[in-house]
C-alpha cells in the first residue's frame, strides 16, 4: 500500500467519489443541546435527540436543524464542550440581611459539583454505530473551554454586633462553577467529519447507576430545573446559494 498523501486521497476518491468543495461555503457554528437532569438522576442522558419547536423545545434547549442530523450539510467537529445551565442559582438567600450560610448548597451548586454527578459518568459520542469517543468525567474534561471546577469565595456578606461589642463577619458560600478559557479547549484531533444527513448520538451515561443531585434545596424539577448539555464546535460546510 501506497504511503504517500496523494495516492491515498487519490485511492478513496476512486472508492466513494468526489466533492467540489468551489460551491460549498465553510462557516463556523456552534450547535447544542441543553436537556433537564432529574434530581432523581438517570442511567443515561441523551443529546441532540430534539430540534427547535419540537416537543415545545426553544432556542434556550438546541438549535439543532433536525434530530441526531444535520441535515443536508457537513460538519467538521473541532472540538466539544459540556455546560450547566439552571434558572435561579441563588434561589434561597441573596447573601445579605440575616441570612446565614450554614451549608454550600444556599447559594449554589457546589456540593454538586464537587461531590456529586459532574464527578461522574463518561460521555459517548458515535457516527451511526461506531464509537468516536468516549471520555470519561465529561463536565469535568469537556466544561466550557474545558478544565476542572473552580471554587470561588466571595468575601463576607456582613458585619453583626455580638452582646460583647464584638463585631461577627459572616460569610458567604463559596461559588463553584466550571472553569473557561480558550486555552483550555478541549480539542478533537484529527477532526470529526459528519456528513449529510448521516446520524449520530452523544449520550453522558453512568454505568454504576443513576447519581442524584444533592443540593435539592436550589434544584427543583419543576420550580427551578438543573439543564446539562453538550456543545460540538466546528466547521459547517453548506451550498453555495
Amino acid at each position: 500500500m501506497s504511503t504517500q498523501a496523494l495516492d491515498y486521497v487519490s485511492s478513496l476518491q476512486n472508492r466513494f467519489g468526489t466533492i467540489d468543495y468551489s460551491q460549498w461555503q465553510g462557516v463556523r457554528q456552534e450547535f447544542y443541546s441543553y436537556v433537564k437532569y432529574p434530581t432523581a438522576g438517570s442511567n443515561t442522558i441523551t443529546f441532540f435527540a430534539d430540534t427547535l419547536g419540537q416537543n415545545n423545545v426553544t432556542r434556550f434547549q438546541t438549535n439543532m436543524p433536525k434530530a441526531n442530523s444535520f441535515g443536508q450539510t457537513y460538519f467538521l467537529i473541532k472540538s466539544i464542550h459540556t455546560g450547566i445551565r439552571i434558572a435561579n442559582a441563588a434561589l434561597n438567600g441573596t447573601g445579605t440581611g440575616v441570612t446565614t450560610y450554614s451549608t454550600l448548597d444556599i447559594d449554589n451548586i457546589a456540593s454538586d459539583y464537587l461531590n456529586g454527578f459532574l464527578e461522574a459518568g463518561y460521555l459517548d459520542f458515535s457516527i451511526g454505530s461506531r464509537p468516536f469517543l468516549q471520555i470519561p468525567k465529561p463536565f469535568l474534561y469537556l466544561s466550557p473551554l474545558a478544565s476542572e471546577p473552580e471554587v470561588y469565595g466571595r468575601g463576607f456578606s456582613l458585619m453583626t454586633t455580638a452582646a460583647n461589642n464584638q463585631q461577627v463577619v459572616q460569610t458567604d458560600a463559596p461559588l463553584v462553577t466550571q472553569a473557561s478559557g480558550r486555552s483550555r479547549a478541549f480539542i478533537i484531533e484529527p477532526s470529526i467529519l459528519v456528513e449529510p444527513e448521516q446520524a449520530f448520538s452523544i449520550a453522558i451515561n453512568f454505568p454504576t447507576g443513576s447519581v442524584p443531585i444533592t443540593s435539592t434545596n436550589v434544584v427543583n424539577d419543576s420550580t427551578n430545573p438543573l439543564y446539562v448539555g453538550v456543545t460540538l464546535d466546528g466547521i459547517l460546510l453548506r451550498p453555495l446559494q
